[in-house]
């Protein structure tokens, strides 16, 4: 016998349903998606509003048992099959608000901005108008160091997209720079390398 989909409620009475466990359990609501496979998923993500700290496990697991029931409750009979999945965004998740690359300040991240450039570097401070970055130029050749360029203003309107790079290949770069300062340094006053 052949199963018929299970459809679920539009997004907004999803959002409207698990607000109020989110706001209890003292998180910020990212993103609610639905995703169509049988049985259909609801994805719900969670965040600290401030900080870098990210979202516990435990926390999300008190968050889930939550959550279902709020959605079993208010939009979901209990007949409706689906499955629930609450996470917190992740470090690769994309930087789309003043909020999210405040949380970043002192981690390298990677952007491209609206003209095309992609730039790479350390994120030295961020506010409600934009960010303050410490661009890395990769070394030309093997075997060169990179530069560190001055520090630059960019408003969000000049940001096309921005990442934080996990894989901090920018902080290798920044430490080899910090290691030439430290070396210069000892050089100059004397000390042994």
């Amino acid at each position: 016998m052949p199963t018929t989909p299970t459809t679920l409620p539009d997004v907004e009475a999803l959002i409207a349903a698990v607000t109020p466990a989110v706001e209890d359990a003292g998180l910020l609501l990212e993103a609610v998606e639905t995703v169509e496979a049988q049985p259909p998923i609801v994805r719900v993500i969670v965040d600290h509003e401030d900080g870098t700290v990210g979202v516990s496990l435990d926390k999300v697991a008190e968050l889930s048992e939550a959550i279902g029931a709020a959605l079993d409750a208010d939009v979901l009979s209990g007949d409706t099959p689906y499955d629930l999945e609450v996470s917190s965004p992740g470090a690769g998740r994309p930087l789309t608000l003043p909020r999210h690359w405040t949380r970043n300040v002192g981690r390298i991240v990677r952007l491209k901005d609206t003209e095309g450039a992609e730039l790479e570097g350390l994120l030295l401070a961020a506010d409600e108008e934009g960010i303050d970055l410490e661009p890395i130029r990769p070394p030309a050749k093997k075997g060169m160091k990179a530069k560190v360029l001055p520090a630059v203003r960019l408003a969000y309107g000049q940001i096309r997209k921005g990442k934080v790079d996990v894989e901090a290949t920018a902080a290798r770069l920044l430490a080899e720079r910090d290691d030439d300062e430290s070396q210069l340094n000892k050089e100059e006053t004397g000390e042994e390398a």
